[in-house]
């Protein structure tokens, strides 16, 4: 703390996520413009996707007696992504050359994993309540947004969402 109400700080989150993606393809028949196939199918493994983050943060003291104290916090986020991605399907096909038929069905796809970093930022709020001088419990509550950019399939970028909403609860020391 600066001064009894405003101070200057900086935190650090992450979170890891596993789950499956849904895999989808159109692909042209060869020798008719109208004709495409589709095919969808859901990854056979897990994709993983690690978020990081450091919240600088500017903090204001909103009320301080003995036992209870609200503060709200925002500032800059910088967050760092790391996501596996899609990098190739293979597929095959079947058509008739001299009518618009035509059929494929997703074989294999390939993983990469992506990685980037960009700026954001973040607000939140904090309430505490201290049993004594120096000890107690409390809750924040933290929103943060911000976009990277992770390299996609065929070497282009797509600009991805990072943060989201927090809820944390813990031990409080006051010195």
């Amino acid at each position: 703390m600066i001064t009894p109400r405003f101070g200057l700080g900086v935190s650090f989150t992450g979170t890891a996520h596993e789950d499956t993606a849904d895999l989808n393809i159109s692909i042209p028949h060869p020798t008719f413009a109208d004709a495409l196939a589709d095919d969808s199918a859901p990854t056979d493994g897990k994709l993983r996707r690690v978020e990081g983050a450091v919240n600088l943060q500017a903090m204001f003291v909103a009320m301080q007696n003995e036992r209870v104290r609200v503060r709200f916090f925002g500032g800059p986020t910088y967050f760092n992504v790391k996501q596996d991605t899609i990098s190739n399907i293979t597929y095959e096909q079947a058509f008739l050359f001299f009518q618009p038929v035509n059929a494929v069905a997703i074989d294999t796809f390939e993983t990469t994993e992506s990685e980037a970093s960009g700026w954001g930022f973040h607000i939140g709020g904090d309430v505490s309540y201290f049993f004594n001088r120096v000890a107690g419990v409390g809750a924040f509550a933290r929103i943060s947004r911000g976009n990277v950019d992770l390299d996609d399939i065929g070497d282009t970028v797509s600009e991805v969402k990072a943060g989201g909403f927090q809820l944390g609860a813990g031990l409080r020391l006051r010195f």
